[in-house]
């Protein structure tokens, strides 16, 4: 057995051998805690991780005098090196491209002599899809250079992505109409109370408040407008192709077919061509055209290619219009509704809609489609308008870790599109992202009590926005195998750090001790 002195001086044993040299778990974080063993102040038992305790930033930066030092001799350090900046706890610190500066943990740390704790700098699950202009990809795929589109449906470039995190605590964040997406407790979402004030949010905050005290739903995700896919060049005009695709035509009237294919999407630039393929498409495809959907494996193989569903705006329209002339019909709550028995091409008509700034929802139901044929209808319901008051956050919930990712988006918000329903989502931490967070020292020493400095140093070509409360950094602890016979502010060192309460320069050279 091996024994240990607390803060109380009471003799702790550590169960075995095997303790020791070991990384506590969060359940003996917390017992520790509890027992006074590891002191954090304030603290948060939610902060707890499976491995680690989250540290967030605090008020105290220091920042460099560049301007009048041209160089620095350790022989003889400059005094004066920097100068304490305290925003206080509602203000914001900028930390500007290429700028390196100290800021300091809110929290307060003290450790016994037998522990010693190793600080790390502190996202959606690798498997999440992301919409691209090249198509899909997905969360693991990225790569900085990439392109994926933010909630106005511009593409942007991913200007950073972090390496897949492993063990982190992952929420289910389910929105209005059943999407969801799995992230960790530190990822953000930018979301409107509701007092229409939008707002930057963790998981984790999410989590802690799903709804107000008359039962409504606190937050919604801001809505995304149509992506801007490139207009391509489609073997097929996209309306004729949504008249023949999913359920036999019952278009009757070629004078209505004709008007609703001129009102379709904004600005088309030949009317002409339009009303030829409106006409050659109702009831019959010409030849030529039917040549091209039995090439596309059309209308047996009951789906949409992907051309037609990733190529540009209007011609999205246009195909959204076909589908609606073709089948699409209205229920009794004025919704519009397209129905097929085919569940694959029920989930591309939601996926069409969605990027076109929809909600669109999809039901399954019993019955007889046409031509007699029994079994699951499936039916995708959306209101005629595009969705403009976003999606609620109805949800979050437990799901089991999963390996998880962040990225950043040179979006003046931040924000990027996931998922088939092109759900708007936000940059994760700023720890993470370009924002390289390093402890002064890599390991907490045992004995240590303190605040701890970070150094923080903006690798991005774009300010970082820092606020006090930030959870920007993890703190992991592992025993020692026997107590430190000298741990940290013992009086034969001259620890020159002990005790402090914000960011601290360097005290290098004060004395020669460690």
């Amino acid at each position: 057995m091996v024994a240990a002195v607390g803060r109380s001086g009471t003799i702790h044993r550590l169960r075995s051998v095997s303790d020791a040299v070991s990384v506590l778990s969060d359940a003996t974080i917390r017992r520790l805690v509890d027992e006074g063993r590891i002191g954090i102040e304030p603290w948060d038992p939610a902060m707890v991780q499976p491995a680690s305790v989250d540290l967030r930033l605090g008020s105290s930066f220091r920042v460099f005098h560049n301007h009048h030092i041209t160089s620095i001799d350790l022989r003889e350090p400059p005094p004066r090196l920097t100068e304490e900046v305290e925003i206080g706890d509602s203000g914001t610190f900028v930390i500007h491209p290429g700028e390196f500066c100290l800021g300091a943990t809110r929290e307060w740390v003290e450790l016994p002599d037998d522990i010693v704790a190793r600080i790390e700098g502190k996202a959606l699950a690798l498997d999440t899809e992301v919409p691209t202009p090249l198509g899909w990809s997905t969360m693991g795929e990225l790569r900085p250079g990439d392109r994926v589109f933010d909630r106005h449906g511009r593409p942007v470039r991913v200007v950073a992505a972090t390496e897949p995190m492993h063990d982190r605590t992952c929420r289910e964040v389910v929105v209005s109409e059943g999407a969801s997406v799995v992230a960790d407790l530190e990822h953000r979402w930018e979301v409107r109370t509701s007092y229409e004030r939008r707002r930057l949010l963790t998981t984790r905050e999410l989590e802690n408040r799903l709804r107000l005290p008359d039962g409504e739903h606190a937050f919604r995700v801001e809505e995304s407008a149509p992506v801007r896919y490139p207009e391509r060049e489609l073997p097929l005009d996209p309306y004729v192709l949504g008249t023949q695709v999913g359920e036999a035509p019952r278009v009757a009237d070629r004078e209505r077919l004709v008007e609703s294919a001129l009102v379709g999407a904004p600005q088309v630039a030949d009317r002409e061509r339009l009303v030829e393929s409106a006409l050659v498409g109702a009831p019959r495809v010409a030849e030529h055209e039917r040549g091209h959907l039995q090439a596309m494996g059309l209308p047996r193989s009951e789906h949409i290619p992907r051309e037609f569903l990733e190529a540009g705006v209007e011609q999205r329209f246009r195909l959204l219009r076909g589908l609606m002339d073709a089948g699409g019909t209205r229920d009794a709550r004025g919704r519009c509704v397209i129905a097929t028995i085919h569940r694959r091409l029920a989930e591309q008509y939601a996926e069409l809609l969605a990027s076109l700034g929809f909600r669109p929802t999809l039901t399954a139901r019993s019955g007889t489609a046409r031509g007699g044929i029994r079994g699951p209808r499936h039916e995708v319901g959306f209101t005629s308008r595009p969705a403009v008051a976003g999606r609620a956050v109805v949800d979050v919930r437990p799901v089991p870790s999963v390996p998880v990712r962040c990225i950043e988006v040179d979006s003046p918000g931040g924000s990027f599109l996931v998922t088939r329903s092109f759900i708007t989502t936000h940059n994760s931490s700023l720890g993470r992202l370009g924002l390289i967070v390093h402890a002064t020292a890599g390991f907490c020493d045992p004995g240590w009590k303190g605040a701890l400095t970070l150094e923080l140093n903006n690798l991005m070509r774009v300010p970082i926005v820092l606020s006090p409360g930030l959870p920007i950094a993890q703190l992991s602890f592992m025993t020692l195998d026997r107590p430190a016979e000298r741990p940290y502010g013992h009086r034969a060192l001259g620890s020159r750090y002990q005790g402090q309460a914000g960011a601290t320069q360097s005290r290098y050279g004060e004395n020669r001790s460690p």
